[in-house]
């Protein structure tokens, strides 16, 4: 599975703080976390109907109101639950029946048989949608949350791998100038390629962790010229991304500040301006 395409509604860290805070035991939280969901729909002219449909689930489970509020709000969630899960999951040129598809995507009978009294029926009795509801936030969190999370966290360690490796390697080429032994600047070259064509949604999560290996003092920009070359030759957009996390960061970092200002000036100076003689 590919990892989520959060830009421009949120971030990585962002959306994984959402999906604790949806999925946690108290009530304070979940709120927090549907506030963040309502600023995502303020952002995005769509997001994703798992997204959609959890918030209303969650929402749901939060009703205050009487017992014949929180049973309308319970089952307009299922409805809208079980109907976009099926429409998505319908495809091919014939339409097949609801239960046959609901069974191919795991989702039992009572539940579309819930859909069934809520859409034509008298609405269910109030435990039933309570149970209906947990059962279809499960679901969520085992066909959509658990598996971009984990292909977020794979994403993340990967560049960070890719980070870690290149700054080994260039302590290991500095201390070979240092003693005075030539060094071979294939293999410098050959891992910048590799991390500039990480896809793009890996390289979105370089700044960040391009920001932290900036708080090792050992490492100047000569350290980092090499990749940032490379990027502004490939993929621009990311050196652009790396000039505005560093400026953010400029703000709350006090310990560190002198080091961005001049970090973000070689970035400008050296690689954005640079003129091809």
């Amino acid at each position: 599975m590919a990892p989520p395409k959060l830009d421009p509604w949120t971030s990585p860290s962002e959306w994984q703080k959402v999906y604790s805070l949806l999925y946690s035991p108290d009530e304070p939280s979940k709120r927090e976390g549907l506030s963040f969901v309502s600023m995502w729909s303020a952002r995005s002219q769509r997001l994703p109907l798992s997204v959609e449909c959890t918030g209303e689930l969650v929402a749901a489970s939060l009703e205050s109101g009487d017992k014949t509020a929180q049973i309308s709000v319970y089952s307009l969630a299922i409805i809208r639950f079980v109907n976009g899960n099926i429409d998505r999951a319908q495809g091919g040129v014939f339409a097949r029946s609801v239960a046959s598809v609901a069974a191919g995507i795991g989702i039992p009978d009572w539940i579309i048989d819930i859909r069934h009294e809520g859409t034509h029926k008298s609405l269910p009795c109030r435990e039933r949608l309570r149970m209906a509801a947990q059962y279809a936030l499960y679901w969520l969190e085992e066909k959509y949350w658990k598996p971009q999370n984990q292909c977020l966290e794979n994403a993340e360690r990967k560049v960070q791998e890719c980070l870690v490796g290149y700054m080994e390697l260039q302590k290991r080429l500095e201390g070979m100038k240092r003693a005075g032994k030539k060094t071979n600047k294939t293999e410098i070259t050959l891992l910048v390629e590799q991390i500039s064509s990480l896809s793009q949604y890996e390289l979105s999560l370089l700044p960040v962790r391009l920001v932290k290996c900036l708080e090792d003092t050992s490492f100047s920009f000569s350290t980092w010229k090499p990749l940032l070359v490379q990027l502004d030759k490939n993929k621009p957009n990311v050196v652009a991304h790396i000039i505005y996390v560093l400026c953010e960061n400029y703000a709350i970092n006090f310990q560190h500040r002198l080091k961005i200002t001049k970090f973000v000036e070689s970035i400008i100076s050296e690689i954005c301006l640079e003129i091809p003689v």
